[in-house]
């Protein structure tokens, strides 16, 4: 997804299950603010706000062991209508 800003290590041996990112150009904390609300009104997601970063704001969704796939596909889908 072009229009995401993916935070975290390009390695394999720094991945985690923890993903944060922004919408590209939207680093302030008013725009992760803006784009936590609107994950959890529209689509019932869970993420919080991140800030302090060097690189600007953003927002953090954590997925645990008992997190259902069909739960991970309405993140991915809740990020595909990001963009459009």
């Amino acid at each position: 997804m072009p229009y995401l800003d993916v935070l975290g290590g390009k390695d394999e041996e720094s991945w985690t299950g923890i993903g944060s990112f922004r919408l590209n150009g939207q680093s302030s904390v008013e725009d992760a603010q803006h784009l936590q609300l609107r994950l959890e009104r529209d689509f019932g997601i869970f993420t919080v706000v991140r800030k302090g970063l060097d690189s600007g704001a953003c927002v953090r969704v954590t997925p645990q062991v008992f997190t259902s796939a069909d739960e991970i596909g309405q993140l991915v889908e809740a990020l595909r209508s990001l963009g459009g």
